[in-house]
């Protein structure tokens, strides 16, 4: 497995890593007061598009937590993954 970051001008994956059968996972990690929301994961998946990412899973780290809709969003989207500090620490 591969596993780093990916940059270019304006645009950002903190977190990109490639399985060994070819699957590929993006990341957006957010240490801030703020909850992650929709707009956050429409900002990673305009990422992976931007680094021609083909079906990528997403998942998106939050020091704060999410909103309702993302949480919403996330459950019936078997390519997004939230994960908060909870998680994190357990």
């Amino acid at each position: 497995m591969k596993i780093g970051r990916w940059w270019e001008k304006d645009c950002e994956i903190d977190i990109l890593a490639f399985g060994e059968t070819g699957k590929c996972i993006v990341g957006e990690c957010k240490w801030q007061a703020a909850k992650v929301g929709i707009g956050d994961l429409e900002h990673l998946k305009g990422a992976a598009r931007k680094a021609k990412l083909t079906s990528p899973y997403h998942y998106l780290f939050s020091k704060s937590g999410f909103t309702g809709d993302l949480i919403k969003y996330a459950q019936s989207d078997s390519f997004t993954t939230l994960i908060d500090l909870d998680d994190i620490q357990n």
